[in-house]
């Protein structure tokens, strides 16, 4: 009976999982926003919709003209990390989905009142949605 349940159990996850990958494909493509809402509040699922190393690029505003500054985020940091939602919420942070095509997308993050500045750029690969860079436009 215990190894009914657990095989039971074991398809379930099989099932589970293979469910939530199917969710978005070339035929049923996921829509961004639906996508955004979830990968900002659900960590979990923002790591696996997140391309490593992460690019990243901040400005120096040390000159005449801002110098970007090219990094790249490991998964262990990014999953250190608190969610998007986190971080929104205890800096009183707003975001605006600025421009979405069939390929990409790109949302910012900001303070209104300050140069506070984030855009975050995502691609469709396949259908689904994925963060491949973190843009800190913060003087």
């Amino acid at each position: 009976m215990k190894r009914t349940i657990l095989y039971l159990f074991m398809g379930y996850l099989l099932l589970g999982s293979s469910i939530a990958k199917a969710d978005c494909n070339v035929k049923s493509p996921e829509k961004f926003d639906t996508f955004f809402s979830m990968w900002s509040s659900n960590k979990k699922f923002s790591v696996e919709r997140t391309i490593f190393p992460l690019k990243t690029t901040k400005y120096d505003s040390g000159g005449d003209e801002p110098e970007p500054i090219y990094g790249l985020v490991t998964k262990v940091e990014f999953e250190r990390s608190p969610s998007t939602a986190e971080h929104m919420k205890a800096n009183s942070l707003q975001h605006s989905i600025s421009s979405v095509t069939a390929k990409t997308a790109t949302v910012k993050i900001f303070k209104d009142g300050t140069d506070w500045q984030y855009e975050y750029h995502f691609q469709n690969r396949g259908g689904c949605w994925y963060f491949y860079e973190f843009e800190n436009q913060s003087l």
